[in-house]
């Protein structure tokens, strides 16, 4: 398994529509925390992969928002055992996962991973120049 920072190439930036963007916009307006990053983290997830969760670092970090399991919230989780998702929030960076089928994931992490997961993109949520956050897409590709 290898963790790496990279810069999303230019074709994958501009495959975001201007829908996608005005339903960030108008969740933004909302003024709703929890409805921003879910339309944040829909509109990742739809541009990396097939599963996305939202994972929040202030106080103890957790996952508020995962959309392949609705009713998950607020799980507390171990940054140790996501290490694409510590260096993310530390770079400030995209970090990508390749081969994260060959990962050595403890079984709590894999059972939640999707069949044959080919890599793993951690995108960094930022306010005010600090990491507050990190969408985590997962993606057989």
């Amino acid at each position: 398994m290898s963790v790496e920072g990279t810069n999303v190439e230019r074709p994958a930036r501009d495959a975001v529509d201007g829908r996608a963007l005005d339903e960030v916009l108008r969740e933004a307006s909302s003024g709703d925390r929890r409805s921003v990053l879910g339309a944040a983290t829909r509109v990742i997830t739809a541009l990396l992969g097939e599963r996305g969760s939202c994972i929040l670092l202030d106080g103890a970090p957790r996952v508020v928002l995962a959309l392949h399991r609705p009713a998950m919230k607020e799980l507390e989780i171990d940054l140790d055992r996501y290490p694409e998702v510590r260096a993310a929030a530390r770079t400030g960076d995209l970090v990508t996962t390749h081969d994260a089928e060959g990962a050595p994931e403890p079984a709590s992490v894999r059972q939640h991973l999707p069949p044959q997961p080919r890599s793993v993109v951690a995108v960094p949520l930022t306010a005010d120049e600090r990491c507050v956050g990190v969408v985590l897409v997962q993606s057989t590709e």
